[in-house]
């Protein structure tokens, strides 16, 4: 027989709520939110207990039960005789985060915006800034970003991303202010009199820094070599100051300038071997080249330190698309994007992906990695994987819409070629010739400008003009040192569709030695291959015929001859 007590047990909620603060800052999560739960009913309106179960919640990554929570800590508030302002919102910040954990941005949005002006703190208005910035509404996003520098004239972030959202770099220059700073800097000080004199020189060398840092971040856009210059006076003073090195980096591979950014990507690794911040688009360097030993190793190394870095996974869907391991690279581009919500990534990073999507014929999540990079910079490997992507879903006046976009602001003959891209493609009437007059005026500009050259064959191609596309290709050739892979596996389509399989052979054959593992080469191949194996069937089928018909023959004539 079991006897079954029953005990009246009732805890005390300021005990409760003391050993929850404890369990939290010794991260016993479960042990928390067990004990919470002697205390915690649909009735409960102790705001301390309230929030700490929130917290616990919040902490064990259970956001949508945490802002349960922190709403019935804002219901408590409310019936208390004071008004609490800073409390609400902070909470409402922090229910915010919650929906921005879930994905759920509208609604993390209207928590942000359901705080009073005149309670918003800094961080209230960098996350309506970025949320702004995100959807393309730049006029609000500029606002905040000046509000948060008015704030606090350290706040460096809020600057590079009004260079990067194009603000006149006269204007920003100006919001820097060497009083402000000097006076920013005296407030990290206990003194009741701080001297000006003994911030005033680090305020003078703070100013000069974000100058360089502006400078660098508007000129990314239109002018490499004075992004360059801006940078590398920062990287000089401060030889381990990462981001700046970082943006050398980004800078050289968006010029197609693989070795020096190799260089100052190894730079970045030697400096901290914990960096992840833009190692994908080293990956990409890797992956252009060939190099599938050293980005395995790369790919290794960036998910022993964070596998919950969206960079990690990236370079790991590289890996398997180099070794055309097509399904799996899917699966960690679908994992990248999953972990990349609600971080803010640099626009190269979104480009790497969308480049990365495209190859895998996912136009229309390319389309949205890329108007992710759209939100941050606007310079020409975005435009270009913009006009590609629509092109691909056929969407031919969004992709005429960027390459002009693209002309007004990057005055260049690769712009020019975005422009004779979508003409090519398109149905529109006397398209082709119009387009040749894009790309012959883009090799004007540039005759050496590898996308006009790569666009005026493919457009010779088309219009079967071979001789023209291979006299473009071995003019380049001469001088091209960077991409000579993509030159020969272009004259070995040549080859094959002038049904000169030797030749063919021999191109791709060269691609490859300069890079085993060029798709396209590959990809020749395999297509050279098939036309060979159906040209001897097709030999074989007519020496079998020749040969029944000459048994046929002789049988005729002997019977005749009989």
């Amino acid at each position: 027989v079991f006897v079954c007590f029953v005990y009246s047990m009732m805890l005390s909620e300021p005990v409760v709520q003391r050993q929850l603060e404890n369990l939290l800052l010794a991260g016993l999560y479960d042990s928390a939110e067990i004990l919470a739960q002697c205390v915690i009913t649909d009735k409960t309106e102790n705001v301390e207990i309230l929030l700490s179960y929130a917290k616990v919640l919040s902490k064990k990554k259970e956001y949508m039960r945490a802002t349960k929570y922190y709403q019935k800590a804002l219901s408590a508030i409310e019936k208390l005789p004071t008004s609490m302002a800073k409390e609400k919102a902070d909470i409402k910040f922090k229910v915010a985060q919650c929906y921005f954990k879930l994905s759920e941005t509208k609604a993390a949005f209207r928590a942000l915006l359901s705080i009073p002006k005149s309670d918003r703190s800094i961080k209230v208005l960098l996350a309506l800034a970025r949320g702004y910035k995100a959807q393309n509404q730049f006029n609000h996003a500029k606002n905040l970003y000046k509000e948060i520098l008015q704030r606090n004239s350290l706040a460096t972030e809020a600057l590079i991303a009004l260079a990067q959202m194009e603000e006149k770099p006269g204007a920003l220059l100006n919001m820097i202010d060497e009083r402000k700073i000097s006076l920013q800097l005296a407030l990290g000080y206990n003194t009741k009199e701080p001297k000006q004199e003994d911030f005033s020189k680090n305020a003078k060398e703070l100013a000069l820094f974000q100058e360089n840092l502006v400078n660098g971040h508007s000129s990314a856009c239109s002018s490499f070599s004075a992004a360059l210059k801006s940078f590398t006076t920062v990287q000089q003073a401060y030889p381990m100051h990462l981001h700046s090195l970082q943006q050398i980096a980004l800078g050289h591979t968006q010029q197609g300038n693989y070795d020096k950014a190799k260089y100052a990507f190894e730079s970045l690794n030697g400096f901290e071997r914990y960096y992840i911040r833009s190692m994908d688009v080293y990956g990409h360097i890797l992956k252009e080249e060939g190099k599938i030993m050293v980005l395995n190793k790369l790919a290794h190394s960036l998910l022993s330190v964070d596998r919950y870095a969206p960079e990690s996974w990236i370079v790991m869907a590289q890996y398997c698309e180099l070794k055309n391991l097509k399904n799996d690279a899917t699966v960690f581009v679908e994992k990248a994007v999953t972990l990349a919500e609600g971080k803010s990534l640099d626009a190269f990073s979104f480009v790497v992906r969308g480049e990365l999507q495209l190859s895998l014929k996912r136009p229309a999540q390319a389309v949205q990695s890329f108007m992710q990079a759209y939100a941050s910079e606007k310079d020409f490997s975005v435009y270009r994987g913009l006009v590609h992507s629509y092109l691909k879903l056929r969407k031919f006046d969004d992709a005429l819409r960027f390459a002009k976009e693209a002309w007004t602001k990057i005055h260049n003959a690769q712009s020019l070629t975005l422009l004779g891209n979508v003409l090519m493609s398109t149905q529109v009437e006397d398209g082709k010739v119009k387009a040749r007059k894009f790309l012959e005026r883009a090799l004007k500009l540039d005759p050496f400008c590898f996308e006009a050259v790569m666009a005026l064959v493919d457009l010779n191609i088309a219009e079967k003009k071979f001789q023209q596309a291979i006299e473009l290709l071995n003019k380049q050739k001469e001088r091209e040192q960077k991409r000579i892979e993509y030159i020969y596996a272009k004259l070995g389509d040549i080859a094959v569709l002038a049904n000169n399989p030797a030749e063919a052979m021999m191109c791709y054959h060269t691609a490859l030695q300069v890079n085993p593992h060029f798709q396209l080469a590959l990809d020749g191949l395999e297509v050279l291959e098939k036309q060979l194996h159906r040209l001897k069937a097709e030999s074989d089928e007519e020496d079998e015929e020749l040969l029944t018909g000459s048994g046929s023959e002789l049988e005729d004539s002997f019977d005749s001859f009989m």
